[in-house]
């Protein structure tokens, strides 16, 4: 369980920055 919340977590944040920084940086600019 460990290792793959740790992998689904990592992929989750990886995934999580491209999809929401890039719409911040629209909103916001």
């Amino acid at each position: 369980c460990d290792y793959i919340a740790g992998m689904t977590d990592n992929y989750a944040v990886d995934k999580f920055t491209e999809i929401f920084i890039p719409m911040g940086w629209h909103v916001r600019g």
